[in-house]
């Protein structure tokens, strides 16, 4: 279950992001993502890191979200082990 990398994404802010890797840090699973266009073209400025999120509903259906990380010490030791990991 969760996200999953080499796949696209929509956000809430009709964003689009492709998942370029994946790293678990202090419990929380991080990815790397690139913004992508309307004909799914990366957009090379347009990087992310995202935290996923996951919430389990009453029933137990679980429902996955991202949130961008905005820690910039946070930000910068993620791309690093991040980026290896695309190497």
């Amino acid at each position: 279950m969760g996200l999953k990398i080499n796949t696209i994404i929509h956000l809430e802010d009709d964003e689009k992001y492709v998942l370029l890797s994946e790293t678990e840090y202090e419990g929380s699973r991080y990815f790397l993502a690139m913004g992508v266009d309307e004909e799914n073209e990366v957009i090379p400025h347009k990087v992310a890191i995202l935290e996923e999120q996951i919430e389990y509903g009453d029933g137990g259906e679980a429902e996955i979200y991202v949130d961008r990380v905005t820690d910039p010490d946070l930000v910068v030791l993620l791309t690093g082990i991040l980026k290896t990991k695309c190497d």
